[in-house]
């Protein structure tokens, strides 16, 4: 049996008719420094909670301000908690001396708001005090809130050097269980109330922490250029884990080596509800440039959707592969079933020398997948939809908006000299909200907002849309070609 590679050549011929770009309303922070919505979360009440940092003087929602504490060019954290139409619920505050940022919040069926970030000196939520174990170091803090705004319960992770330590991403189970992701770089010992993750190296953790937020168990990772950018938990607990990695990488005891040789590789794994690993895939790009850069992900039912970055080819499996534009960086997504197997696969290309990223995946129900992505310049094509910045050069955000088989039904484009597009949510009607940052201008659908400062932060609300039907009619063309393994008998 002579095992063979032949190029399959698919040609698509489609049109897509797409409903005309509309917005709700968009909400500005206005500051005169830098300034940025990171994270936020919607609530089963369809409210949304978005968080962030400023480092101006003073930011202000609508009529509402918060004060930096020292004002002399640090960052302070903010929640706020809006209804679905923008008005103000409440607002928090994380503040203290030097540095105090917000990465990322998530939320439970209950209501409960889980916040991760960092500070580097005693910081106040409230009236609560964080003292840490070790002053002027950076340290990891996870806060857990009721739906308003009331501090729960508090865990700190303190290490004895300075800025030793990082946070990734959080997410939180059905049963209230914290997972998330640390990098440690100083190959230091973490301390935590209670507990202490022990050194093991210049490594990366996953940790566990059950609802009193008690220490359950950490899984390691040994590479020194690694990253896990993304984590999501299905209905029977089991995790799934994605990020980037360039020679080996060491996950629980197995290894995973790198699809092409010391190049920029994204991996994605599954992880049992106890702490081991289940299997391994990777995703790896023939060059250096751009690189798998933070991919993400998005779970429905028995599905996991992957969405990331690329140039040159990228190979998706064993010998499974999707060309790109051009040594540019280009987006893939791709469909797999809990065993990692791969379903479907897109492309997003680039007809230039540009930069394309992904931020942020969301599923809505059973029909609506989500997919938040930046770009720099020149122009972007996904399937037959090509999609440009309006200002040149500039840079612009993407929110496209496709079925469970990978067909785009909308998209919405945001552009700006300098915009920061960083997380997408989705209500239980189907709305999608949207949080970044922007310079100088922002421009949409014929609207434009200017900038207070040097970077101010918002929210944009696009309302929801049915799903367009089949298109009935031809004009334009797309090649895509993938390499299949091909068994031949009889040679």
């Amino acid at each position: 049996m002579i095992r063979e590679t032949v190029f399959l050549l698919i040609l698509t011929i489609s049109q897509i008719n797409l409903p005309a770009q509309t917005f709700e309303w968009i909400k500005q922070l206005h500051g005169n420094r830098n300034d940025a919505v990171k994270s936020l979360t919607v609530l089963p009440d369809n409210s949304i909670v978005f968080a962030g940092d400023f480092k101006s003087t003073n930011i202000s929602y609508d009529t509402t301000q918060l004060a930096n504490f020292e004002n002399i060019n640090t960052s302070d954290g903010f929640l706020i908690r809006i209804n679905s139409n923008g008005t103000l619920i409440w607002k928090k505050q994380i503040l203290g001396a030097n540095e105090n940022f917000i990465y990322k919040i998530v939320s439970d069926v209950q209501s409960n708001i889980y916040v991760i970030g960092t500070a580097t000196n005693i910081f106040q939520f409230d009236t609560s005090a964080f003292i840490p174990k070790f002053l002027n170091r950076t340290r990891i803090f996870i806060l857990k809130l009721d739906s308003n705004g009331n501090l729960l319960k508090k865990q700190a992770f303190n290490s004895t050097n300075s800025n030793g330590i990082f946070p990734g991403t959080i997410e939180v189970d059905a049963n209230k269980n914290i997972y998330f992701t640390i990098t440690n770089t100083r190959n230091d010992s973490v301390y935590l109330d209670g507990g202490i993750i022990p050194k093991q190296g210049n490594t990366s953790c996953l940790v566990k922490l059950n609802e009193n937020f008690q220490l359950v168990w950490t899984l390691p990772f040994f590479q020194n250029n690694y990253s896990a950018t993304d984590l999501k938990i299905d209905s029977q607990g089991s995790i799934y884990m994605c990020g980037t990695y360039n020679s080996s990488l060491n996950i629980g005891g197995q290894t995973l080596l790198p699809c092409f040789s010391s190049n920029n590789n994204s991996y994605l794994s599954k992880i049992s509800p106890l702490g081991a690993i289940l299997w391994l895939k990777c995703q790896g790009t023939a060059t250096t440039i751009g690189g798998n850069i933070n991919p993400k992900i998005a779970l429905f039912e028995n599905e996991i959707f992957l969405a990331g970055t690329f140039s040159s080819q990228i190979k998706l499996d064993s010998n499974l592969y999707l060309p790109s534009s051009g040594n540019f960086a280009n987006i893939f997504i791709l469909k797999t079933s809990q065993n990692g197997q791969i379903i479907w696969a897109k492309r997003g290309l680039s007809g230039t020398n540009s930069s394309n990223n992904v931020k942020s995946i969301k599923i809505h129900n059973r029909d609506n997948l989500f997919i938040l992505s930046q770009h720099a310049g020149g122009n972007f094509i996904f399937d037959t939809i090509q999609n440009s910045a309006p200002l040149g050069n500039s840079s612009f955000g993407l929110i496209q908006k496709l079925n469970l088989n990978g067909n785009m039904t909308y998209s919405f484009e945001i552009s700006s000299p300098n915009t920061g597009l960083n997380e997408i949510a989705i209500d239980q009607i189907g709305n999608a909200y949207i949080g970044g940052f922007f310079s100088g201008n922002i421009s949409f659908i014929n609207n434009n907002l200017f900038s207070s400062g040097e970077n101010d932060g918002f929210i944009l609300k696009l309302p929801k849309y049915t799903i367009i039907p089949e298109p009935q009619t031809y004009q334009l063309c797309t090649h895509d070609s993938i390499q299949i393994p091909y068994t031949s008998y009889g040679k």
